[in-house]
């Protein structure tokens, strides 16, 4: 007679876990994997210390990691709801969490986060105001708020583009050890700017090549994995110009070549065609916004789309979940043809809101990404984008994005089938970041 408890013995047998330690097993309708258009029906993912172990179909799930035990009473009810069955605590157990009627993918990145940023009318003013009163302290707490909101909405792995005084660093360590809820976060650090240029508030602005080897060192010894250089200004600092560069060729490329000299990649913000040009030639990484504006108009340079691709630099979108009314300075028609030109060339696009933006709150990833389909892709193709594409642009493919052994364990269960309704994202059962639990319905 099965235990009541469902537990599952695992292949080393008994055996004395770290504290609150235990094998996961969640089982779902189906397994969208994140890649190749692969789905598994009636499938499973089995978690251990943070990691994907195993998955495939929930009746070939191996006899040693418990197979048998697992399929008695798999044939749940079709609730929409997870079922967590079987954590008695012991050592050696396996917790079986069934989804029925549920859909198992991998858990969203969003490739272009502010969590310093307070998403409302004047974000940056706002962040000048709490700094210039030494509110640090203010500011983590925003920021743990924001990173909680991104994990409760089914973002897994988030790249910030730029906080102050390296508070995302206290942040992602909070994070890692189970501190605080939030995504996994890939950081930047502090921005590198000019005096006075675009976010110059957080503490980046450098006239000198000695003072941008000395940021780059600092942000490396706070753990940043990325350098955010502002190539050209941007809409909320108004003393800047989004159209024109702010730095000369010649420093430009001294800050990429000095960023990967100490093992770090390289986003360049860039919204003018003066910029981006620039940036790809310089040898950065992604290109944030890479709207191609001249004070004309707009401009897009298709011998740098071609070098782009050559490179594999990727654009980073931030296209967010108001784009579509978009009716002044980037009509949603003008970014898409943009959109389809660079994707057409074989640009690699990290999908990504700029969240953090007055009107872009954290967790509206979710409500983006049906725009994608305006590219033509279907439902699936924008999941996988905006999940093993995004991480495979941003040089993560190996680490998270799909569900496969060896991955970290960042998954999202949402009621139904979201290759037929990507709406179904915006409501997901269940949230597991690096094998934590941050949300359960």
């Amino acid at each position: 007679m099965p235990d009541p408890c469902e537990v599952l013995p695992t292949a080393d047998g008994p055996r004395r876990p770290a504290a609150g330690a235990h094998d996961v097993l969640l089982s779902a309708d189906r397994v969208i994997l994140g890649g190749s258009g692969a789905v598994v029906p009636r499938g499973a993912v089995l978690v251990r210390d943070g990691a994907i172990v195993w998955t495939g179909p929930l009746d070939r799930l191996p006899p040693e990691l418990g197979g048998d035990r697992a399929r008695e009473g798999c044939d749940a009810a079709d609730g929409g709801r997870s079922e967590r069955v079987g954590h008695c605590g012991h050592a050696g157990c396996v917790e079986h969490v069934r989804l029925p009627g549920a859909s198992l993918l991998p858990g969203l990145i969003e490739g272009h986060t502010h969590l310093a940023l307070d998403a409302g009318p004047d974000p940056m003013g706002a962040l000048a105001r709490r700094l210039g009163a030494g509110e640090y302290e203010g500011v983590l707490a925003l920021m743990r708020a924001n990173a909680a909101r991104m994990a409760a909405s089914g973002i897994t792995t988030a790249r910030d583009l730029g906080a102050p005084a390296h508070l995302e660093h206290i942040l992602r360590q909070e994070i890692d050890d189970g501190r605080s809820p939030g995504p996994h976060l890939v950081g930047s650090g502090i921005p590198l700017t000019t005096p006075g240029g675009h976010c110059a508030v957080m503490g980046g602005a450098c006239d000198s090549d000695e003072a941008v080897a000395d940021l780059v060192r600092r942000n490396r010894g706070q753990g940043a994995q990325w350098m955010k250089i502002m190539v050209t200004g941007g809409f909320l600092t108004a003393a800047s110009s989004p159209f024109h560069s702010q730095f000369s060729a010649q420093r430009l490329r001294y800050a990429v070549r000095a960023a990967h000299d100490a093992g770090l990649m390289v986003a360049a913000h860039a919204h003018g065609t003066q910029g981006i040009v620039r940036a790809v030639e310089a040898g950065v990484d992604s290109v944030e916004h890479g709207t191609w504006m001249t004070p004309d108009g707009f401009r897009v340079d298709r011998d740098t789309v071609a070098l782009m691709a050559e490179r594999q630099v990727a654009l980073s979108t931030t296209v967010n979940h108001r784009a579509r009314g978009a009716t002044g300075r980037l009509p949603w028609e003008q970014r898409l043809e943009q959109l389809q030109v660079m994707r057409a060339a074989g640009v690699s696009l990290v999908v990504s809101t700029d969240s953090g933006i007055g009107g872009t709150p954290h967790d509206s990833l979710s409500r983006a990404l049906d725009l994608y389909r305006d590219l033509g892709l279907s439902a699936l193709e924008v999941i996988e984008t905006a999940t093993g594409g995004t991480a495979n642009a941003l040089g993560l493919g190996g680490v998270t994005g799909r569900i496969a052994p060896g991955l970290r364990a960042d998954l999202v269960a949402v009621p139904g089938d979201p290759r037929t309704d990507l709406a179904l994202l915006h409501r997901p059962l269940l949230v597991m970041v690096a094998g934590r639990t941050v949300r359960t319905a």
